[in-house]
């Protein structure tokens, strides 16, 4: 996380990797055969804005695009809409989110 400007609103860019990990069981039925589990590694960007409401309070939210492809891999990914030129340079990626919380500092 990359903090742009300090006081109590404060901008910033984040980015990094992500490893989720899933485990689907049945809750009913012959389980052998249909629990499944997957491993996911991804690379992450965004940015968002955090509002200080104290010394030790803050409010926050952003948004992030989710396994961000680079060309480096053949992953299935979402096309930019428009394709063209630009939608060559930028990366794929496979979603996005947003979130948004509240930080206690201490």
């Amino acid at each position: 996380m990359l903090k742009l400007a300090g006081g109590s609103v404060q901008p910033y860019l984040l980015g990094g990797p992500g490893w989720y990990y899933r485990s689907v069981s049945p809750i009913d039925g012959p389980a052998d055969d249909l629990d499944f589990s997957t491993h996911d590694f991804g690379w992450h960007a965004g940015g968002g804005l955090e509002v200080r409401a104290g010394k030790h309070f803050g409010f926050h939210g952003d948004y992030r695009y989710t396994f961000l492809d680079f060309g480096d891999d053949d992953d299935d990914e979402i096309d930019i809409p428009g394709g063209g030129f630009v939608g060559r340079l930028l990366p794929g990626h496979k979603g996005s989110m947003i979130t948004i919380g509240a930080t206690l500092y201490f």
